[in-house]
């Protein structure tokens, strides 16, 4: 059973959840993804209103509502089925990035036009699902699948029977592909992998969690890369040169900003109580000294010094 880390490192933001995304489909699914997937899926995953239209149907999704907007679901997702090597998503969809203005023009005019409101995770699980194959193959990885909420599945009628037993088992406890395989040795593990990457593309999975133990995993891979190469070549200035030249992953430079931020704002914090308390006792020493002079001038001024040396003179 996967050890869950229920307070992840760090805390992702919108745009860095989908830098990790983008990082996780390059890093597992390359084999069976083709390079204009991603492209789509930043235009679906980014952060502003985004409107896409042919010569019939429309679609306009809203990310700060997690809804979309369409006069034909249905259409748009058959339409969706058609891109493939051959076939381009720019050859059938036109699109645009929506500033406030001009989303709420073209979110009234749908409106008129009678265009339905559906849910942002159900729609973008429908498109996935048309565009990712089947028989997917993914580099072996152990993230942790932990689901946030479950898909509106009377929205996702192409939804295969096993999913919502599949998803809800990782609604506690979260789960990695070994575990989820093992527990449902029924569905072809190809289907499993299908649901993992539908789940954390559609947006209901705990990325945070994700990311954390994805970050772990990278962790252990390098140490262990590490310790093999050091086995291997022993103390070699030369190699540990090499080492430390390996290029940081995307997501490892979210990460190492992230503590490194942590870290700084820990010890500028300490900093400040510091020079808190020593600014105090700055000042209690200045008192003290202001004090000091000021007694030794009162007494020059009185003839203290004159009449004490004296009365020792004499």
């Amino acid at each position: 059973m996967a050890t869950i880390n229920t307070s992840p490192i760090i805390k992702l933001d919108e745009d860095a959840k989908r830098m990790f995304t983008l990082q996780i489909l390059k890093q597992y699914y390359t084999k069976s993804i083709k390079s204009d997937f991603y492209r789509l899926v930043e235009l679906l995953t980014q952060l502003k209103p985004v409107f896409l239209k042919t010569d019939n149907y429309t679609l306009l999704i809203n990310p700060k509502d997690k809804c979309v907007l369409t006069n034909d679901i249905d259409k748009i997702t058959d339409l969706f089925a058609r891109i493939d090597e051959d076939v381009s998503f720019d050859s059938i969809f036109c699109y645009e990035t929506l500033d406030p203005e001009s989303f709420e023009a073209v979110y009234n005019k749908m409106c008129e036009n009678d265009s339905k409101r559906h849910s942002l995770t159900s729609v973008l699980w429908r498109i996935y699902n048309e565009i990712i194959p089947i028989d997917i193959c993914q580099t072996p990885h152990q993230l942790l699948l932990k689901i946030r909420k479950m898909p509106n599945f009377s929205e996702i009628p192409s939804a295969h029977e096993c999913t919502s037993a599949l998803l809800s088992s990782c609604m506690l406890e979260a789960k990695t592909l070994d575990e989820l395989e093992a527990n449902f040795q029924n569905v072809h593990p190809s289907k499993v992998h299908h649901i993992f990457l539908l789940s954390l593309l559609s947006g209901i999975v705990d990325v945070d969690l994700m990311a954390d133990s994805f970050h772990n995993q990278m962790k252990t891979q390098s140490n262990l890369n590490s310790s093999n190469n050091k086995s291997k070549q022993g103390d070699d200035p030369n190699s540990k040169q090499q080492l430390d030249k390996k290029p940081m992953l995307e997501y490892e430079k979210i990460v190492a900003d992230t503590l490194a931020k942590f870290d700084r704002s820990n010890i500028k914090k300490q900093q400040t109580e510091n020079k808190s308390g020593g600014f105090f006792a700055r000042k209690a020493s200045q008192k003290a000294t202001v004090k000091e002079t000021d007694e030794v001038s009162r007494a020059k001024k009185t003839g203290f010094f004159a009449r004490l040396l004296n009365k020792l003179v004499n």
